[in-house]
């Protein structure tokens, strides 16, 4: 069920606590907004432009929402505890009051593949840098679900400063992670343990020795990127990064090193949530009893 009302002056006492917030303090002045229910859930809603100012009736209480859409009444943007949340088909940006973003992206190796790149970017705007953490990531179903598991080895680390000014992108500097297997490449797994011991240690105890382990990881400043799948690093005359080194870059530089579970946690239900204020913009908007032409 769906009901659009354009609202009068009668409703100012009964909504008066969405008009005060809005600075309205006459009723004459209340004839901008819609009572709108679907499937009885009630939203007082103002259309300006764009911007939907919007109240959702939460057990009596009207929890303000400014819900952000395009010309053709697609669900660009919503609040969402204190944040913006931008949708778009990979995933999602979130923005806090400061403008500093967080943004998660899933993008697979094929529309049906279980496995891809799991994307998490950070923009502090105190000092205009950005840290882009990518995982591997594959998954036993086809969904775009992501789970802590997904995120617990970033293959991948870009640092960009002045990154909000596109002049200056090139400043920005990646790391990309090798893994060595004494099994299956042996003759790196020597090369890149030789470069932390020393070659006499190498020679006098071995490397598997050294390393006590039949495979680690080591991190490569990445000297050129072809499209996706053709990554340049200094390998094996440049330096090499330990998994510590890197971490202690990202802190310096005032960013997390993992993904907080309450991104996680949006990313996942972003969907359902888009969906709700979707449904909302398509009654208001995409029916013929359009508020707005």
């Amino acid at each position: 069920m769906q009901q659009i009302r354009k609202l009068t002056p009668n409703d100012f006492g009964k909504y008066k606590g969405v008009f005060e917030s809005l600075g309205i303090e006459q009723s004459s002045d209340v004839d901008d907004g819609y009572e709108v229910i679907i499937d009885n859930q009630k939203y007082i809603i103002f259309p300006l432009g764009g911007i939907v100012l919007c109240f959702k009736d939460v057990k009596g209480n009207f929890i303000r929402n400014t819900i952000q859409m395009d010309d053709n009444a697609n669900l660009i943007s919503f609040n969402h505890n204190g944040k913006r949340v931008l949708v778009n088909p990979l995933g999602i940006d979130v923005l806090d009051s400061e403008q500093n973003q967080q943004s998660l992206y899933l993008v697979k190796d094929r529309k049906e593949a279980t496995s891809g790149t799991v994307s998490y970017l950070q923009y502090n705007s105190a000092n205009d840098m950005s840290l882009n953490l990518r995982y591997r990531h594959n998954a036993i179903r086809n969904d775009r679900e992501l789970y802590p598991y997904h995120t617990d080895d970033p293959f991948y680390v870009t640092f960009k400063q002045r990154a909000s000014k596109n002049s200056f992108w090139n400043f920005g500097r990646s790391y990309c992670q090798f893994n060595f297997d004494v099994w299956t490449n042996k003759i790196d797994y020597d090369i890149a343990t030789i470069k932390e011991f020393g070659l006499g240690a190498a020679l006098s105890k071995g490397t598997v020795s050294l390393q006590q382990k039949f495979s680690f990881s080591k991190f490569y400043r990445v000297l050129l990127q072809v499209g996706e799948n053709v990554t340049v690093t200094g390998y094996p005359f440049a330096r090499q990064y330990n998994e510590e080194d890197i971490y202690e870059m990202i802190n310096k530089a005032g960013f997390g090193r993992s993904i907080p579970e309450w991104l996680i946690n949006l990313y996942n239900n972003s969907e359902v949530l888009a969906s709700e204020w979707q449904k909302l913009l398509d009654c208001c908007f995409k029916e013929e009893k359009v508020l707005i032409k």
